[in-house]
């Protein structure tokens, strides 16, 4: 309610009323958050924050960033299936004073939400044309010291075309665990797999080609109330992601493209409350990368992370709220940059409404294929700097006393430093 930046929040039981099963239907419906697939249910598809690349909008998922310029979003986005177990915030503008690299145009953040009261469970089915049959069963709670959240879903559907049919599987799954009354600790699993008949445009009619895609996501986590004033979130966690696109040929040996991506991850952050109307957030972020692809380029390379960020929350008058930050990211392969944001929030008529604007920097990391690929078309260059961006907004937004909806109107523009 007091922030200054353009935010979207879709709650698990927003999804499950308005019966939205995967992540591009859920983003569909958000204003300047556009999902395109490049094909029918499963195929590779992208979003677009305020204009901005596909590969510019950060993912974090369960707290970690499940891209970067190294590893691709559009599979999960296109295929994995989320349920009321889920929550997504979209963050609109350059974000990456918090969370570093590729949120130029913005940051999409999935969680698995934290089971509460008595245990219930659920069972979902569908079908349809195509071929099309769907399942999903969840169970969710809380019981004295414990609490779980878990989903399972999956289908198959032949989609409209030869070679098109897509087959999935998801497991959602959280534990939660409150250790003393200052200190909770829990864990997160997500998994997702998809195989895809990918025929091409519609004057190919590829009648061989599919690709199959493995994610897994892994984090610890502990949050505990240091003193009265000072309150800790710790995340450990892990990605594991295999990618492969096979283009058999009758009679000859199959093309195989193989992509890897492992990734481990510490991000701390520690909130400190300076006065009543004053607190600070500080962080500490360590990453450690590693992709290999048999594709184009031949990549075959490691990366690591270091990165510290400060945020001032300051509530200086009754009804006006400002934020100023500052973070730097340290990488091992092209060196490091410096982003900032401040943002600022009035709220009027009794909260009714909100008067925002924001002004922030964010860049976006070269790949590895753009640093050291190598092929007879292409030859990375090991010198590349990030691309740099700069963004502001300003808006309003409008929610009658009495009422949960809410009217809002946003002017924004994000570009080059020194260019309109």
């Amino acid at each position: 309610m007091t922030l200054g930046t353009a935010v979207d929040q879709i709650s698990g039981a927003d999804l499950v009323r308005e019966q939205l099963s995967t992540l591009a239907d859920a983003l569909s419906g958000v204003a300047g958050a556009p999902a395109f697939a490049s094909g029918q249910a499963g195929a590779a598809t992208s979003v677009f924050l305020r204009g901005s690349n596909s590969n510019q909008t950060l993912f974090l998922v369960d707290g970690i960033r499940l891209n970067d310029a190294n590893t691709d979003y559009q599979n999960f986005l296109g295929g994995a299936r989320i349920c009321g177990c889920d929550s997504l915030e979209i963050a609109h503008g350059p974000q990456s004073t918090l969370y570093g690299g590729e949120a130029v145009g913005g940051v999409i953040a999935l969680r698995s939400e934290r089971g509460t009261g008595a245990p219930s469970e659920e069972i979902a089915a569908e079908v349809g044309s195509f071929a099309t049959i769907q399942g999903a069963l969840s169970a969710q709670g809380a019981t004295g010291l414990w609490a779980y959240n878990f989903a399972a879903a999956g289908g198959h559907t032949d989609n409209d075309r030869i070679n098109n049919d897509f087959d999935s599987g998801n497991v959602t799954l959280r534990l939660d665990r409150a250790v003393t009354q200052n200190l909770a600790i829990g864990l997160t699993l997500r998994g997702f797999t998809g195989r895809y008949g990918d025929p091409g445009d519609e004057y190919t009619n590829n009648p061989y080609d599919f690709e199959r895609e493995d994610n897994w996501l892994a984090t610890v986590f502990a949050d505990g109330q240091l003193s009265e004033n000072l309150s800790s979130h710790l995340i450990i966690g892990g990605q594991d992601r295999r990618y492969v696109a096979v283009t058999p040929e009758p009679g000859e040996p199959a093309g195989v493209t193989v992509e890897k991506n492992e990734r481990g991850v510490i991000d701390w952050q520690v909130t400190g409350r300076l006065t009543e109307q004053d607190r600070i957030i500080v962080g500490v972020t360590a990453d450690d990368e590693s992709t290999q692809d048999t594709g184009f380029g031949s990549i075959d390379h490691r990366q690591t992370l270091f990165a510290l960020f400060a945020e001032d929350e300051w509530h200086p008058l009754p009804d006006l709220y400002l934020t100023g930050g500052l973070r730097r990211d340290d990488y091992d392969t092209f060196g490091s940059d410096e982003t900032g944001r401040a943002t600022l929030a009035w709220l009027g008529l009794d909260h009714a409404i909100k008067l925002r604007a924001s002004y922030a920097t964010g860049f976006d990391s070269p790949s590895f294929l753009d640093l050291y690929g190598q092929s007879p078309f292409f030859v990375g260059n090991p010198h590349l700097l990030p691309e740099k961006s700069q963004g502001e907004d300003a808006g309003f937004d409008f929610t009658p006393p009495g009422s949960k909806d809410t009217v809002s109107l946003t002017w924004f523009r994000t570009g080059l430093p020194g260019f309109d």
